[in-house]
């Protein structure tokens, strides 16, 4: 810029009005778009250097424009050729120049190894660096990243969930559950957290700490804001829900989801595993398992607490099978009220055994 504008005084371009115009249009270019370059503080060396890199795309325009007018008007005769040379060279430097910056994304890795070392301050490059390294499994250097990030802000509960969350696939247990619970510390909330923690549990065998957590993250607040964990949400509870009906637990599965039945992720399964339920439970029935068959129709009516079948298949298991009067009115009553019909017969039988 002071080069120009020396040699632009220099060789009294005044002659010209137009190209004189246009001469300081560039200068006057150049400065504008380079003064908000100057107003930031807080860059250390390597930092300035990448930014002002950048910032100077736009400024070399002005520069451009106020060289090919003094090239042109005091040593080149030939002016349409050397705007042709210079535009042509403008052009191949800065594409050579954007290429070879665009290479570094092109590799995750080296370009956050290059990010973390010359700012070795800044967690979120070593976090990204981290996730960088584990995309490629390379555990070793990600669990390094991880901790280095974690050092670096100790308060990021995202940082502490993914190194707990790593420990966690590793099958590194008690460290799993150290920063998990560091993450929960700093975030109670994060539905992520609390689902990573149920995981954990379950894997030790713990189901009432698993269910503890798998309700906790199923009503968590944050947990319609997220549809990774609304997703992980429901696989869980899935899971959790078949295990209990295989290994004869139907009454955990019902007190968990009793806890839960206020949340959304509730309404999508019981909407999801209703039918499916309320068939299984018919077919215990069926076969002579009534204490199963009535577990299962009693978690079904959690779920769908107005459908007519399962209000009428409850009213006969306690008018029929268990013979409780109280229960078995109760249902009547339920069936009635939704406009639904009982036998007349079935109707005298309650009374009888109501005496």
């Amino acid at each position: 810029f002071a080069i120009l504008t020396v040699l632009y005084f220099r060789k009294n371009l005044w002659a010209s009005s137009r190209e004189r115009k246009i001469f300081l249009f560039g200068l006057i270019w150049f400065a504008a778009f380079s003064l908000p370059a100057t107003f930031v503080r807080r860059l250390n060396a390597a930092e300035w250097n990448d930014y002002l890199e950048c910032r100077s795309y736009l400024p070399a325009v002005g520069i451009f424009i106020s060289a090919a007018i003094l090239l042109t008007q005091n040593y080149f005769r030939n002016r349409e050729t050397l705007l042709k040379a210079l535009s042509v060279l403008f052009v191949i430097l800065f594409a050579s120049l954007n290429y070879k910056n665009s290479l570094a994304y092109e590799n995750p890795v080296a370009f956050y190894e290059r990010a973390a070392k010359m700012s070795p301050e800044r967690a979120q490059f070593h976090y990204w660096l981290a996730k960088s390294y584990m995309e490629r499994n390379n555990s070793p250097k990600a669990e390094k990243a991880l901790r280095k990030a974690l050092s670096l802000a100790p308060r990021k509960s995202k940082y502490a969930y993914n190194l707990g969350t790593f420990f966690l696939k590793n099958n590194r247990l008690d460290s799993a559950r150290k920063y998990l619970e560091i993450s929960l510390s700093f975030n109670p909330d994060n539905p992520l957290a609390l689902l990573s923690l149920y995981k954990l549990n379950d894997v030790q065998g713990k189901r009432d700490s698993a269910a503890r957590f798998l309700a906790k993250a199923a009503l968590s607040p944050r947990l319609e804001s997220s549809a990774e964990a609304k997703r992980y949400a429901l696989i869980a509870l899935e899971d959790y829900a078949r295990r209990s009906l295989k290994s004869g637990e139907i009454e955990k599965a019902r007190d968990l989801l009793e806890k839960i039945k206020n949340s959304e992720i509730f309404r999508v399964f019981a909407k999801k595993n209703f039918k499916d339920i309320l068939n299984l439970a018919v077919a215990n029935l069926k076969k002579g398992r009534s204490e199963k068959g009535k577990n299962l129709l009693l978690l079904a009516f959690l779920l769908a607490p107005n459908d007519g079948d399962v209000l009428y298949d409850l009213f006969q298991y306690y008018l029929l099978i268990e013979r409780n009067a109280a229960k078995a009115r109760y249902f009547a009553e339920k069936i009635s009220r939704a406009g639904g019909k009982i036998p007349a017969e079935q109707l005298e039988y309650l009374k009888a055994i109501s005496r």
